[in-house]
């Protein structure tokens, strides 16, 4: 299991071709990583699963997560790698959902027709034991804020909020305008479809003034050494600054 896949290399070092060689992936267990966007051997060649949903995938695991035969999820945008386990594993507790079900091609699971924009508030609350999302926010043409606070009141009490965004720069920039160009869109925010790009500053700030410290940014190295994210092939780079691979974390009191 992962405790197998975890097993420790030498820390502080860079990863040598002997090492890559070794990595697997802690969601599948696969040894053979592909590039991805111009990104040299970082997707799965069996599950595809990126970066960040290797480490949303031991954090779950380190949290106990994984162990528990019930566990309700709340899956936004579901990555094929992450559903194929979640909905094998809980296929009675398991929510996924998109604004474009139609886009998945699966026999496991049924993906709900869900806008986050206008949608959650017909969720009733104190629902699910997890919530996740990866790379979702800056799609969406409505407030981070709102979102947020809608997806921490349909956790239960003692569930766990997760997700990631992209990064640039310092400083978020945000247009929801519908006039910009898709190619304008690009310039500025990464993709056609981006409604923002989060700056490593400005959002943690957005946070601190929204949810008072209740939502931040997850210590890796609370959980785990540089040498094992590198031998689940999730960049030591995590440990060190805020980028797209952050987890950021809210759990819901209890009472």
């Amino acid at each position: 299991m992962l405790k197998k896949v975890l097993q420790l290399l030498s820390p502080g070092k860079n990863r040598s071709d002997e090492q890559s060689k070794a990595a697997n992936c802690p969601i599948c267990g696969g040894t053979e990583f592909k590039d991805y966007n111009n990104r040299p051997d970082v997707c799965c060649a069996q599950c595809r699963s990126l970066e960040r949903s290797r480490l949303l995938w031991l954090v779950l695991d380190k949290i106990g997560v994984l162990d528990r035969p019930n566990v309700s999820i709340f899956h936004a945008a579901p990555e094929k790698c992450l559903l194929e386990q979640f909905a094998t594993r809980w296929p009675d507790s398991y929510f996924a959902c998109d604004i474009a079900p139609e886009r998945y091609k699966n026999n496991l699971c049924r993906i709900h027709q869900i806008d986050l924009c206008k949608d959650l508030a017909s969720i009733e609350s104190n629902q699910y034991d997890i919530v996740i999302h990866n790379h979702v926010l800056e799609h969406l043409p409505c407030s981070v804020e709102m979102v947020l606070k809608e997806l921490n009141r349909v956790l239960a009490p003692g569930g766990t909020h997760l997700f990631s965004v992209p990064f640039r720069g310092q400083s978020t920039d945000e247009d929801l305008s519908p006039n910009l160009t898709p190619s304008e869109r690009t310039a500025r925010f990464a993709q056609s479809d981006h409604m923002r790009i989060f700056g490593t500053v400005d959002f943690p700030q957005f946070l601190q003034v929204n949810f008072g410290g209740a939502v931040k940014r997850l210590e890796v190295e609370q959980y785990f050494s540089e040498a094992q994210l590198v031998e689940s092939n999730i960049p030591a780079e995590t440990f060190r600054n805020t980028n797209g691979h952050s987890i950021f974390i809210y759990s819901k009191p209890r009472d």
